[in-house]
């Protein structure tokens, strides 16, 4: 499985980037901005939380960090904070959808009655950590691709988790949205190349994050000795991804010694993705990675990969050639 360790990773070419990022007054965000900064690139972000947002930017005292309030929840508010970056800085260069929320309530709690389900509960988690995400990623593609020369680095990253590949006890919309990350990073590298000028786009699965979300589980998680991220890890592996072009790409993986006895498809054509070959036409793109202790492991080369064994081979046959017929006629808007 491809990794690369994003506490030993210092991307060297993002100085002067414009970037657009989504949650950035605390947390994942707020670290992300402040790494960026300090690496000499431009940031724009977004967030709900005025008070902590101008409490960041007063922290940094940086020309190059500003603010714009927004609700990813309101696509016209969305559009604002993209239109404000280009308008001050003439250009997008990466955007990283992080804004997110953990889950409200529980939608499947035993105490439930056929009198208190008539009520209507709370969907902020699908509104926000999906919804939300997906406006932000359509405007930013946009954005990014209307002042797009032919060979310069455009990047799309977004969020997702752990649990969007995993089962989590209880974590029922906050999983559904983290699911719904992974299904939109996995239609976008189809369109991308061709809709949107070749903007690259990726996605991070983090594992246990040290935030204030996390702060009811950091106790037992620390005495399980279990590894955990810390916000600092997020940030890195962010820039990493924006780092990532056509230059730095091909050097970037490392890869994990494979198990004997263990077969693997050397070039899968699934879902049009040739990995090992992209990265020096393109740039990291398409991947998801998943972080434990500030390590990146892709899951999705291994799922192309693999897909033989874990799927079978006639099943497996018969998916490669309905992707090249779908490639071939697309999806036909109806009237």
């Amino acid at each position: 499985m491809p990794y690369f360790n994003a506490r030993t990773c210092s991307p060297t070419n993002l100085k002067d980037k414009v970037f657009v990022i989504s949650g950035g007054s605390t947390g994942i965000g707020a670290a992300t901005v402040e790494y960026l900064a300090s690496l000499g690139a431009t940031v724009v972000f977004g967030d709900l939380n005025r008070a902590a947002s101008e409490s960041l930017v007063e922290k940094l005292k940086s020309p190059n960090v500003s603010f714009q309030q927004c609700d990813v929840r309101q696509y016209q508010e969305v559009v604002a904070l993209f239109r404000y970056a280009l308008s001050e800085h003439g250009r997008i260069d990466h955007a990283v959808a992080n804004a997110g929320v953990i889950e409200q309530g529980n939608w499947f709690d035993k105490s439930l009655t056929i009198d208190s389900v008539e009520q209507e509960p709370n969907a902020l988690v699908l509104d926000v950590n999906l919804k939300g995400l997906i406006y932000f990623s359509r405007v930013a593609a946009v954005y990014m691709a209307h002042d797009k020369s032919p060979g310069e680095d455009k990047t799309l990253t977004l969020l997702s988790s752990a649990a969007g590949f995993i089962e989590s006890r209880n974590l029922f919309l906050y999983q559904c949205s983290k699911h719904g990350v992974l299904g939109l990073l996995r239609t976008c590298r189809l369109a991308f190349p061709d809709a949107m000028k070749g903007v690259r786009v990726n996605a991070l699965c983090p594992s246990f994050v040290r935030t204030t979300m996390t702060k009811d589980i950091a106790a037992s998680w620390d005495a399980a000795g279990l590894p955990a991220n810390e916000v600092e890890d997020l940030a890195r592996a962010i820039a990493m991804l924006a780092a990532a072009d056509t230059a730095t790409a091909p050097g970037l993986l490392e890869m994990e010694k494979r198990s004997d006895g263990i077969v693997v498809n050397e070039m899968n054509s699934t879902g049009a993705m040739q990995w090992g070959v992209v990265e020096g036409q393109s740039g990291l793109t398409g991947r998801a990675f998943y972080l434990e202790g500030g390590v990146c492991w892709d899951i999705e080369e291994g799922l192309d990969r693999t897909r033989h064994l874990w799927l079978g081979e006639q099943p497996d046959g018969q998916i490669v050639k309905v992707q090249q017929l779908m490639r071939k006629v697309g999806y036909r808007e109806r009237d």
